[in-house]
């Protein structure tokens, strides 16, 4: 029986990680999808002046390229851990609150 109780609680465990990793990704996704290009846009005229002044013209459509995959990476990622760490830190308040 105590078999039992103990592999449900470690069910439910799962279940739970399992869609706070969903909603957290979900949830960055759609912060990306919505700064990528006004954070890209903010930036983009300085990387190229950068990029042409150290490295040649001809390098600022690839450099371009590549400072927009950093960007939106950046910003996932930052989303990513931010929306986890809200999910932690509401789950604790939430026991806290009520142990």
């Amino acid at each position: 029986m105590f078999k039992a109780s103990k592999d449900y609680k470690e069910a439910s465990r799962s279940i739970f990680m399992s869609s706070m990793f969903w909603f957290a990704n979900v949830a960055a996704l759609v912060v990306t999808f919505f700064s990528v290009q006004p954070a890209f846009n903010a930036s983009r005229g300085w990387i190229e002046r950068f990029t042409a002044s150290q490295y040649g013209y001809e390098w600022i459509e690839p450099v371009s390229w590549f400072w927009w995959a950093a960007v939106a990476a950046i910003l996932f990622f930052t989303a990513r851990a931010s929306v986890a760490t809200l999910i932690v830190m509401g789950a604790f308040a939430i026991a806290m609150r009520f142990l």
